[in-house]
């Protein structure tokens, strides 16, 4: 059995949809090896044109889970997506349904009080939710925290630590790690934990960018971020439009 997908500029992308998370968890939970997920978006794909490591991390990962771009730009291709995975959607699928399904879960990533506070919210929501330990994102010992990882031999390790420090970081330790699936999450702990504000939904249709901008609105690097990574993100899926070829 393999899970459906479809090539969005060269990658193979996860075509699910938001509905079909479960089946998605199943499929890999059951797999006898680490599964590593990574998420595709504007961004991203930027990035990977970028780096070429990235973009083979992409290009290689078990799951490629797409957001709202993709979406998007999958129905300006012709082969529509089912809909978007992005990674708060799916780490939030998961602590949701921990506490129901005994999943257990490590965190790395963020600030220390942000994963605090996660914990904290996610404790008081689901008192028997496991999650098995967790380590901030400026932990400097490598070895110490593959070690905790591996003693608590969780279904799940999510890593938020952004992009492409998170993937290189999977990637790096992948093999290292007794963990079921790893999955990069960028800033997810920031809005799980109330750290930051959730978009509304109606800016999760393509504006959820502004949202954030918004939110930061002092951050010129996040700005120049969006204003730079949207537009190439509309040239490159016209450009293979128009020459049916990624670049």
């Amino acid at each position: 059995m393999t899970l459906p997908t479809i090539d969005f500029l060269g990658y193979p992308v996860i075509n699910l949809g938001q509905k079909n998370i479960d089946k998605l968890i199943k499929y890999f939970l059951s797999s006898p090896t680490p599964s590593l997920f990574t998420v595709i978006n504007a961004n991203k794909l930027f990035l990977a044109d970028k780096h070429t490591r990235l973009k083979k991390i992409m290009q290689n990962s078990d799951a490629l889970l797409p957001e709202q771009a993709v979406v998007i730009g999958s129905r300006w291709l012709g082969t529509p997506l089912a809909g978007r995975i992005s990674g708060i959607e799916f780490m939030e699928y998961v602590l949701e349904h921990a506490e129901e399904r005994g999943y257990t879960i490590f965190l790395y990533g963020a600030k220390e009080e942000v994963g605090q506070r996660l914990i904290e919210k996610y404790r008081h929501k689901f008192p028997k939710i496991k999650i098995l330990d967790y380590v901030h994102g400026f932990f400097a010992d490598n070895n110490i925290l593959l070690e905790r990882i591996n003693q608590a031999q969780p279904d799940f390790l999510f890593v938020a630590l952004g992009s492409p420090k998170q993937e290189y970081w999977m990637e790096e330790n992948r093999h290292k790690i007794n963990a079921k699936i790893m999955v990069g999450v960028g800033g997810s702990f920031d809005v799980l934990s109330g750290v930051k504000k959730r978009a509304p939904e109606w800016t999760q249709h393509g504006f959820e960018w502004l949202y954030r901008a918004l939110q930061d609105w002092h951050r010129l690097d996040l700005w120049k971020r969006y204003l730079i990574t949207n537009p190439y993100f509309v040239y490159r899926v016209l450009q293979y439009k128009f020459s049916g070829r990624s670049v």
